[in-house]
């Protein structure tokens, strides 16, 4: 009996305790999600640019400084994706065959004028060796070139060459590669 008003105190504190770390914890959970959700889809939006989906929009979940951050996000997105428009039309607009490479010697973009002249697509060429449409003696010119033209600094530029290309009919075609 005379110990019941400190079980009480007990009691009392431990169920105030308890009711407090679970108002603190749900609480915490609802402030993280609202944090980390944003910030994932923030992350999933920026791993489809990188796959090449330009113009990728997220969506604004929060009025806060994430809210912001996603505003900003798809402005650099359609901005990046209106750029890459314009500097493709500029490059089908080209007068003269023109492809890129990566990785040393693969073909990773092409213009219009090369379907045009030498009859492949882009399927035909992307992710391919550009040697595998050179004739077989300019091979070797070829792979010097590019192994020095990667070394190059910018503003640099390695000399002309004549080269074979092997049309898709099979025919070959002298060009000058630049």
């Amino acid at each position: 009996e005379a110990f019941k008003p400190v079980y009480m105190a007990r009691n009392y504190s431990i169920l105030i305790i308890t009711a407090s770390i679970f108002f603190v914890s749900v609480t915490a959970f609802f402030v993280s999600h609202n944090i980390t959700n944003p910030v994932k889809s923030l992350i999933t939006a920026t791993g489809m640019i990188s796959k090449g989906k330009l113009g990728y929009q997220t969506n604004r979940t929060s009025n806060d400084e994430i809210g912001e951050l996603a505003d900003a996000f798809n402005r650099m997105s359609m901005d990046l994706s209106n750029t890459s428009k314009e500097l493709r039309d500029l490059f089908d607009a080209a007068n003269d065959p023109m492809v890129t490479l990566k990785d040393g010697n693969m073909v990773n973009n092409m213009n219009a004028r090369v379907s045009e002249l030498f009859g492949y697509t882009q399927e035909d060429l992307f992710y391919k060796k550009i040697t595998s449409i050179i004739q077989a003696e300019d091979i070797p010119l070829i792979e010097d070139a590019l192994g020095k033209t990667w070394q190059l600094n910018p503003g640099e530029k390695y000399p002309m060459l004549e080269v074979g290309v092997i049309k898709k009919d099979g025919e070959a075609l002298i060009c000058e590669l630049d």
